[in-house]
């Protein structure tokens, strides 16, 4: 009924979903397993998904952070490595550091308002990443 009276307003209002680039995810701190709902716009399924990268962060369906924390550390540290490959026995100690504060910690940092990593694991994770560049 929900999906009917959406197709009717964007209808109304000229504007259509693209239903293959919309996707379905659940929220719920729930441990347990939930039943997903079959959501459909125009009479085609939308896709159902744990997990959905949105403006760079990685929101996932239990509403923890871990999963994107491992990956911006991932990401950041294989820019270090590239980095530390390319640029490590021409530049000075300045010079790299200027290279980390420009390259690297824009990556770990974005997006730090929201998702400011309250589990032990995730800081200490962040904090690895940090100390292995410096």
């Amino acid at each position: 009924q929900d999906n009917a009276m959406l197709c009717q307003a964007l209808g109304e209002n000229y504007l259509t979903l693209n239903s293959s680039k919309c996707k379905f995810m659940l929220v719920s701190r729930k441990k347990s397993s939930l039943e997903f709902p079959k959501v459909r716009i125009n009479g085609v399924e939308v896709e159902t998904v744990f997990s959905y990268k949105y403006l760079g962060v990685l929101l996932s369906s239990d509403l923890s952070w871990s999963a994107h924390v491992k990956m911006i550390t991932t990401k950041a540290r294989r820019v270090l490595g590239l980095i530390y490959r390319r640029f490590y026995r021409h530049l000075s100690s300045c010079k790299l550091l200027s290279l980390y504060v420009a390259q690297v910690r824009p990556i770990l940092e974005y997006g730090a308002v929201v998702w400011d990593p309250f589990l032990k694991k995730d800081r200490l994770l962040l904090e690895c990443t940090q100390k292995f560049a410096l």
